[in-house]
């Protein structure tokens, strides 16, 4: 466990590592996003496609905690845009329902997860 770098929370994040989170935050969202267009992954392309950016995704977060980033860090964020901008897309693209107490809920929810993100 030596060889495991943690960023202290006065450190700043390197720019790359802020666009590598991004990025994996984006091709995890595009990944959620095909989902419903594998029809029960039983469509050979979306599917491939859906399962590659998942992985993808999750191989760039590795990524950044190897390079020292924390779980307390990259969890919390993660866990509260993934849902956010996938509830969207559900509402804008596929035309799912919007009710306000569901849209209170997920705000209430991910604010929670930023709460706890910050507590020690």
């Amino acid at each position: 466990m030596e060889n495991i770098k943690q960023i202290n929370q006065s450190e700043k994040i390197s720019l790359i590592s802020a666009l590598i989170f991004v990025g994996s935050i984006l091709i995890q969202i595009i990944g959620i996003s095909l989902w419903p267009l594998t029809n029960g992954f039983t469509l050979v392309l979306p599917t491939i496609a859906a399962i590659t950016a998942q992985l993808m995704g999750n191989f760039m977060l590795c990524r950044l905690l190897y390079k020292g980033v924390t779980l307390s860090f990259l969890i919390p964020l993660s866990s509260a845009a993934v849902p956010l901008v996938i509830s969207a897309i559900g509402f804008l693209y596929y035309g799912e329902t919007v009710s306000t107490l569901k849209i209170i809920l997920l705000i209430g929810a991910c604010s929670l997860i930023a709460l706890a993100g910050r507590m020690k």
